[in-house]
């Protein structure tokens, strides 16, 4: 596929949903010829370092930092002939699940005009639904990339843990979040993921050599899948109705389906929230306004520095607080502790239900896109627990496009592999994209 930079900023002048770009970025003076992604345009979430280019974060307390330099898995795009065009929005450091909290407003799901994007790579989900970019850079902590590409409809992947490198990325929560990728081609998301996979970078102390992938393709017959029972939890209509499609679909490629108990959600969305917040509070601690971001006038240093941290966003504050108070001396053993244990927990489950089953199959979320503001709590905390149960565990897990609701809105089906298995299960979310293309 031919790609011209000069068209794809044309594009992004054009078309770029309202709010989901941060910065245009300089083209270089002559495109890459050779690689195998050579000259293909990509956005990069604005939590991901480029040298020379702001790094916001979606927060107004970075608005003017510019970063000295340049995060791996965007060099390792670049190497393998990729351009970066343009930074894309997101909630505040990676914070949220509908797109609504970033600094720099909400972006515009171009496929729902007028309901959330999801988050909390919204822009990049935004840009690729857009046909801005083909491919898009950004992070997943709990679902940051899978949830906005359901809502937007297009792909969005997210690695087992250690897979991509994470220097340069800023982490909110560092046992979490990860790197990840949102297309709308899978084909694309599978050439990027032969790139970016970790060879053991210096940088990075928990990236680790690549194990042999798995690369032929992969075929259902004979295969057996997991669909967990959600009881009583409820899954809009459509989900329901598409992860049945998706299940008889299988079926009739020769697979093997068969239901498990989920673990409670409500314990998913306890433990996720005390560790993702607890980090959250230890890492934004850096950010005193001292070496980067505004520097603000006060009478004293704490003065200052309460000035400084006042450019949060409330959800931002909110998570923080949260996670001082899980990380108090006398709430550890009762929160953090506990969340600890219960994610040991959930990875000994995922490791049972693996040895019945070579894949899970489950939603992105149990509804459609939002209008700003009409999420549940209920909602909210179905929708963490579907997608952060594999942060948790460190696995691989892809959304896929499956269909629209009554309205027009896109949703997806999500997929769970085993940990360091990656490429096996991009090989089998492609081959039930096909099927589901089918019918």
């Amino acid at each position: 596929m031919k790609h011209d930079g000069f068209e794809w900023q044309r594009k992004l002048d054009q078309d770029a949903p309202k709010n989901a770009l941060i910065d245009k970025l300089p083209l270089p003076e002559h495109l890459p010829h050779s690689g195998p992604l050579a000259a293909l345009p990509f956005a990069v979430s604005n939590n991901i370092a480029i040298a020379g280019a702001r790094l916001t974060c979606g927060s107004k307390l970075l608005e003017d930092y510019i970063s000295p330099y340049t995060a791996t898995a965007v060099l390792s795009l670049i190497q393998a002939g990729a351009v970066p065009v343009c930074t894309a929005n997101l909630d505040e450091f990676g914070m949220g699940l509908t797109g609504q909290f970033s600094a720099y407003g909400m972006p515009q799901n171009p496929s729902a005009p007028g309901f959330c994007p999801g988050g909390a790579s919204s822009g990049a989900a935004a840009l690729v639904a857009s046909g801005c970019v083909p491919l898009a850079l950004c992070s997943d902590g709990g679902g940051c990339a899978r949830l906005p590409a359901s809502h937007c409809g297009v792909i969005g992947w997210k690695p087992s843990y250690g897979a991509y490198s994470r220097y340069g990325l800023t982490a909110c929560a560092s046992s979490l979040e990860q790197p990840a990728l949102i297309a709308r081609d899978i084909s694309l998301i599978k050439a990027a993921h032969n790139c970016l996979i970790s060879k053991m970078d210096s940088g990075d102390a928990i990236s680790a050599e690549a194990s042999e992938e798995f690369h032929t393709a992969v075929q259902f017959a004979n295969m057996r899948i997991a669909i967990p029972e959600f009881g009583m939890f409820s899954i809009q209509g459509e989900i329901q109705t598409g992860i049945r499609q998706a299940a008889s679909c299988i079926q009739h490629a020769g697979g093997h389906i068969f239901t498990c108990a989920f673990p409670d959600t409500r314990l998913i969305t306890a433990s996720f929230y005390s560790i993702a917040c607890a980090e959250a509070s230890a890492n934004l601690a850096r950010f005193t306004g001292m070496l980067s971001g505004k520097q603000l006038n006060g009478a004293s240093w704490e003065e200052r520095f309460a000035n400084y941290r006042a450019l949060l966003g409330d959800e931002a504050k909110k998570r923080i607080a949260l996670g001082a108070y899980v990380l108090k001396e006398e709430h550890y053993e009762q929160y953090y502790l506990r969340a600890q244990a219960y994610r040991k927990q959930l990875i000994a489950w995922f490791k049972e239900i693996f040895t019945h089953s070579a894949f899970i199959l489950l939603p992105v979320s149990s509804e459609t896109a939002k209008k700003p503001g009409g999420l549940t709590q209920h909602s909210y905390d179905l929708a963490g627990a579907l997608t952060a149960c594999s942060n948790l565990a460190g696995l691989p897990a892809i959304s896929l496009p499956c269909g629209k609701d009554k309205d027009g809105k896109p949703f997806g089906i999500q997929m769970i592999g085993q940990k360091n298995k990656d490429m096996e299960l991009l090989n089998a979310a492609e081959a039930m994209q096909n099927i589901l293309s089918k019918g």
